[in-house]
């Protein structure tokens, strides 16, 4: 492994562990801990777009919120509405953390050192 995977990955543990502290200062359990896309984007490291796939391949729990975004071109001004058909863009979209740690557990990769078996 290069020095920059390594320092990436120091990162990201290091992000993920202050997230972990952070949750811990406020005594709630996991499942009501909110993170928005930023917030998960920044912990694991990945862009927009890749979070948009993982989602679409129901690889990480999230859920949208309820409020829609309309753009008019007319007036080139941006509304918000709740229940309208014609959205163009939907609203933000949150995770909690339980659904995060779910997917770190799921997809992390063991060591092959930790897979051997050595007998003396």
């Amino acid at each position: 492994m290069d020095k920059s995977t390594q320092r990436s990955l120091r990162e990201s543990i290091e992000t993920l562990t202050d997230t972990v502290r952070e949750v811990l200062r406020t005594n709630l359990p996991p499942e009501f801990i909110i993170l928005d896309n930023v917030r998960v984007m920044h912990i694991l490291k990945i862009s927009k777009r890749k979070l948009a796939l993982m989602r679409t391949q129901r690889e990480i729990e999230y859920h949208p919120s309820e409020e829609r975004i309309f753009f008019d071109p007319k007036t080139k001004k941006i509304s918000s509405a709740k229940g309208q058909k014609k959205s163009k863009r939907s609203g933000k979209i949150y995770y909690t953390l339980r659904g995060l740690l779910n997917y770190i557990h799921r997809f992390t990769i063991k060591p092959i050192y930790e897979q051997l078996n050595f007998t003396e």
